[in-house]
């Protein structure tokens, strides 16, 4: 028993280092990545940027590091004119040209470039463009059918809720998250179009947490901006480095092509392997003895 815990220990140590040194290779991607996107602001480097997003919420660890590296390209993103439009351009362009028998390509970006990307952007832009789409009901998904065990991607009013809710706005009416549960959607999605509808008019400012500066819209769709005075002291607080993970150490050189979907922490099959090997390990060792014991002469006494 205490060989078999030494060796999940173990296990989980390696797994931990594997994560480790798979985070590192993809903050040095993504800084190698928004080098390329400012020398480039090509439609190919800004999505391939943009696509490091996705997944970011299952997979970091909230370090310093990786928080760095996605402040990295957000500040990108953020540092390129029409930054919001931009990504609302395509969905829109992407939409005229649909086909009726067509969707899942269109589906699958208008949540990425909405919610996994745009929903990091934080800046008047980005709440225009979302705040827009909080009231676009087009894309409303058909009720699944008897047989039908997963869900379609929801309307452009969800997934703007959802990117407007991890935004870090200000007096927001309800928590982040992402994947809403469907049952109550309809109320913080009622709830966030009544919260929003005097931002949207100009009627109430609104601020970024962390940052000290309000905006306010005005009729014509532009923006005012204000310092805050005393602004709170909100801003997300990072974890502590990982125990494995040096700060200082320098990542290893790697020309490998970006991570399009972060890095997924390998301790999960790991473990899977460790429940299937250990115990054929114990039961072989196990079987062994009694081998042995078999073939050894009797004592004498």
């Amino acid at each position: 028993m205490k060989k078999t815990t030494i060796s999940l220990i173990a296990l989980f140590a390696v797994a931990d280092l594997c994560e480790a040194k798979l985070g590192e290779r993809w903050m040095m991607e993504c800084s190698k990545l928004a080098e390329r996107t400012e020398r480039n602001p090509s439609r190919e480097n800004i999505l391939a940027l943009g696509k490091q997003f996705i997944g970011v919420e299952h997979y970091n660890s909230n370090s310093m590091e990786e928080r760095a590296a996605m402040g990295r390209i957000s500040a990108t993103l953020l540092a390129l004119p029409g930054h919001a439009q931009y990504f609302a351009d395509l969905i829109e362009a992407e939409r005229a040209a649909l086909k009726p028998w067509e969707g899942n390509t269109y589906d699958l970006h208008r949540c990425q470039y909405l919610r996994d990307t745009l929903g990091h952007l934080p800046s008047p832009e980005t709440v225009k463009v979302l705040g827009h789409y909080l009231d676009d009901d087009r894309d409303t998904p058909p009720p699944p059918g008897p047989n039908q065990d997963y869900g379609d991607m929801p309307a452009n009013s969800i997934v703007a809720l959802e990117a407007l809710l991890c935004l870090g706005m200000r007096d927001a009416p309800a928590p982040p998250g992402r994947y809403l549960d469907s049952n109550k959607t309809p109320t913080v999605l009622a709830a966030v179009r009544a919260w929003f509808a005097p931002i949207k008019s100009g009627e109430k400012p609104f601020s970024f947490k962390g940052q000290a500066v309000e905006y306010r819209f005005k009729p014509d769709g532009t923006w005012v901006s204000t310092p805050i005075a005393n602004p709170p002291d909100d801003a997300p607080k990072p974890a502590p480095p990982h125990p494995l993970q040096s700060p200082s150490a320098p990542a290893a050189a790697s020309d490998a092509a970006p991570v399009a979907t972060g890095h997924s922490p390998p301790w999960p099959w790991l473990l899977g392997v460790a429940l299937l090997v250990l115990p054929a390990a114990a039961w072989f060792l196990k079987a062994r003895r009694r081998a042995a014991a078999a073939l050894s002469p009797p004592s004498v006494r």
